[in-house]
Order: C-alpha cells, then sequence, then structure tokens
C-alpha cells in the first residue's frame, strides 16, 4: 500500500509538473508576443497564454493556406484559389489562376516543393524549387523538351483566413526561366516588356 501511494505522488508530482511547464511556456509565449498578463486576485488570468495559442493557432491555418497554393500549382486546380483568395483580390486571383494554367500547360510534370516557410503574424513567406520539363509552349514559344529547376517564392498576407496580399514569385523568374531554357533573346525580352 505505501509503494501504491509513493507511484500515485510521484504520477501527481509529474502531472503538476507538466501542468506548469505547459502553462509557462504558454505565458512565456504570450509575453513574448507583446501580451501582458493580468492579475485576478491572488491568481494569474492566463490571456496571454491564450493569446499567444489563438495567434499560433491562426498563423498554422495561413502557413497550411499557403501550402495549399503550392499544391495548386502541382495539381493544376485552380478551384482552391477561390478558396485561398480574399474576394478584395478577385481581379489577382485571375492572374494566379492564368500562371497556375500556363505552369501546367508549358512543364506539365512540374513539381513544386516547399524549401522554407516562414510566418509571422498576418504574414508567410514561402520559398519553393521547381523542376520540370518545358513539354508545352511558354510565352508563345515552342516547347524545348528541357528540364529545368528553378527556385521562387510567394509572400502571402491573410486575413480572416484569406489573402489579403499576395506576391508570386513566378513573375520573377521568368528571365532566368527563360535563359535556362535557352529562349531568352531580344524578341522574347521585347515581348515580355509590351506585356508588363
Amino acid at each position: 500500500m505505501k509503494e501504491h501511494n509513493e507511484e500515485e505522488s510521484k504520477l501527481n508530482a509529474s502531472v503538476t509538473r507538466r501542468n506548469f511547464l505547459a502553462f509557462t511556456g504558454l505565458a512565456a509565449a504570450g509575453l513574448a508576443a507583446g501580451q501582458v498578463l493580468k492579475p485576478l486576485g491572488n491568481s494569474v488570468a492566463a490571456t496571454a497564454a491564450v493569446s499567444a495559442g489563438t495567434a499560433a493557432a491562426t498563423t498554422g491555418k495561413n502557413i497550411e493556406a499557403a501550402r495549399t497554393l503550392i499544391q495548386a500549382f502541382n495539381t493544376g486546380d485552380v478551384r482552391v484559389v477561390d478558396n485561398l483568395v480574399h474576394s478584395s483580390l478577385a481581379s489577382y486571383a485571375v492572374v494566379v489562376k492564368q500562371n497556375i494554367a500556363d505552369i501546367r500547360r508549358a512543364f506539365p510534370n512540374a513539381r513544386f516543393t516547399e524549401d522554407e516557410i516562414v510566418a509571422e503574424g498576418d504574414k508567410v513567406i514561402l520559398r519553393w524549387t521547381m523542376i520540370g520539363n518545358n513539354n508545352g509552349s511558354w510565352l508563345g514559344a515552342q516547347p524545348t523538351n528541357r528540364q529545368i529547376r528553378t527556385i521562387g517564392y510567394d509572400v502571402l498576407r491573410f486575413q480572416g483566413g484569406k489573402a489579403v496580399e499576395y506576391i508570386n514569385g513566378i513573375e520573377s523568374i521568368k528571365l532566368e526561366t527563360l535563359s535556362k531554357l535557352g529562349l531568352l533573346n531580344q524578341e522574347m525580352v521585347a515581348k515580355l516588356v509590351n506585356a508588363a
């Protein structure tokens, strides 16, 4: 019986220690986020910890939304764009959908992989690599059947789970990709300049 009580005491002490560590970890996260713990009688209300937990959950959802967007480039499913992009960016959503369609047509086996993702507050920055064979026309050029590897990025700002700002790295890597495909010439540069 004495052995049972000692083990039970150890178990209770372990649970109490874990609960304390969990609370102090959440409180520290809240303090790091600039939240202040409020005294409530003889105890401390963990409003900072709750705020930090909510912020972490929101950040996690934003990261998953950014990952879903990159998967749309892998699958070609442009319908996900409407679920991820706020209505204030409706015209830009059309551009994103067109980018996805253009990439899938020009590089049917394109594979986008996540290299790094960083999120803070409402912003997510995703660095990615695309590897694919140029088996379809792109920017009016005939297919080269060459395989390329290119690195790009997306910067997104979310509000209520939807992107309200979106900077797509596809536009910034066109020259590099054209060069790797051997398609960068004066005619192509003129075409890109006139399109901008």
